[in-house]
């Protein structure tokens, strides 16, 4: 980034590109003065649920999880959808054909 200069601010921007531009090349520190507080809301959409894993398993599940480059929580995941996917089959009642 280039150095700070203290350039008077925009009142607006003509496009998202004369913003970026403009960022670009100065600080935000240097416009503490113009900021003013935000009120943001949102909504959270994705809950997590916590289960209590055997310590053994959870070290496993680290070990192959690193190998696969991937996070505990999503290889864990995986295997549970295929897991429940395989069960939810195998408890379906099979059709008899006519």
């Amino acid at each position: 980034m280039a150095a700070s200069k203290k350039d008077p601010l925009p009142k607006d921007f003509a496009n998202l590109e004369a913003a970026v531009d403009f960022w670009d090349g100065h600080s935000l520190a240097d416009y503490e003065g113009y900021l003013k507080p935000a009120k943001v809301n949102f909504r959270l959409q994705r809950r997590i649920h916590l289960l209590a894993v055997d310590p053994d398993i959870a070290a496993q599940l680290r070990a192959v999880s690193k190998t696969r480059g991937l996070s505990p929580e999503t290889v864990a995941n995986l295997w549970l959808r295929e897991r429940l996917s395989s069960e939810l089959r195998r408890r379906r009642p099979q059709r008899r054909a006519a």
